[in-house]
């Protein structure tokens, strides 16, 4: 039993209501202002991993002494891995084979994360068009022409510029990197040789 002096602790549905009122306007104004950094942490770890991937092919098509790489699909913003034919039957012996030739079947297309999309391959030659390049193949050594791959996101709502990751992939065993905006490979000179 309450004595007279004695009150209930404990919170109203009034006060209650105030506190949910008092977080619903603090997050209108905080969430905004994390929303514009979202799309470019995401196009930033789609980056990374498809350079670990890489990085990952390169290294296996040393070690198997066979052609590894990624094969680009820029129409439909998806990629899929390339692996020898008997690698690629153990990894995904369940799934039928995509093409009907076994030299040049390949594992199922990755689709990019809505909004990113595949900007381009440069090859050295200023041609960073969707068009003209669309696989980075490592041979048996884990050697590959030098190229860069482009990867924007460009937000529909927004007329700013899209903002673009590089994925830098060195000719010989270095390491695959990603760095922000727009990336030009170097050219040789004859004081290279």
């Amino acid at each position: 039993m309450r004595t007279q002096g004695e009150q209930s602790r404990g919170f109203t549905l009034i006060e209650m209501m105030v506190v949910v009122a008092i977080i619903g306007v603090i997050t209108q104004l905080v969430l905004p202002a994390f929303s514009k950094d979202l799309p470019e942490e995401q196009l930033k770890a789609t980056a990374n991993k498809l350079a670990v991937k890489l990085n990952y092919l390169r290294s296996e098509a040393r070690l198997q002494g066979a052609e590894y790489g990624v094969q680009l699909d820029p129409d439909h913003q998806r990629f899929r891995i390339h692996m020898p034919p008997e690698v690629q039957l153990a990894e995904d012996a369940n799934a039928p084979l995509e093409e009907e030739d076994p030299e040049k079947s390949n594992l199922h297309w990755h689709q990019l994360p809505a909004g990113i999309r595949i900007a381009g391959i440069s090859i050295g030659r200023k041609d960073q068009g969707p068009k003209k390049s669309k696989e980075i193949l490592f041979d048996s050594r884990g050697r590959t022409p030098p190229k860069v791959l482009y990867l924007e996101y460009a937000d529909p709502n927004a007329s700013s510029e899209p903002i673009r990751y590089s994925i830098i992939i060195p000719p010989l065993g270095g390491g695959i990197t990603v760095e922000k905006g727009t990336v030009e490979l170097p050219t040789a000179s004859d004081y290279d040789f």
